[in-house]
């Protein structure tokens, strides 16, 4: 008899074992799963300005980035990059805009959707140079204005690049002038 009470008992494990596997089949697994943040996305909002948005799913020095054919017909790149986290001021960003002939870039900090700091730029001017770099801040952007000049005084210019926060979700716009 103490076979059939251990098998009749072992039949009641197995049952209750597979009742439970069925249970957790019919629940859905976003039930236990932890919300992933959304993919970074950058997306053109006019000929100069793109959004990049959903930046906090971006570790540090990881980018994205959007391409873009300028004024001139010419491919370029408008990018933005998680530099690092800054204990009190949030997180900074290096904003950049890389084509063939004009290459800019500066550093951002952004707390709270507001820009804390602007910082180390840089330029490189392919056959030309460039003259009178200012870094410029307010709570709502950062800004790169530098004038170039290119085979020697023939051709010249002045050129900007800008990085907006939008004010929700730590999003931030970059425009430009090149």
């Amino acid at each position: 008899m103490s076979t059939k009470t251990s098998s009749f008992t072992g039949h009641k494990i197995i049952t209750a074992l597979l009742a439970v596997v069925l249970i957790l089949s019919m629940v859905p697994m976003s039930a236990f799963a932890a919300e992933l943040p959304a993919a970074p996305e950058a997306r053109a909002v006019s000929d100069d300005t793109i959004t990049f948005s959903n930046l906090s799913g971006l570790a540090v020095n990881e980018s994205v980035e959007y391409q873009i054919t300028d004024n001139d017909g010419n491919p370029a790149t408008i990018g933005i990059q998680r530099a690092n986290n800054v204990a009190r001021a949030g997180t900074s960003w290096k904003v950049w805009y890389a084509s063939g002939i004009i290459n800019s870039e500066f550093y951002m900090d952004v707390n709270n959707n507001a820009v804390s700091r602007v910082y180390d730029y840089k330029i490189i001017i392919v056959g030309g140079t460039y003259d009178n770099a200012i870094l410029s801040k307010t709570s709502t952007y950062g800004r790169l204005d530098f004038k170039f000049e290119s085979w020697g005084p023939i051709i010249t210019g002045n050129c900007w690049l800008k990085g907006t926060v939008t004010g929700s979700g730590n999003n931030i716009s970059v425009n430009w002038s090149m």
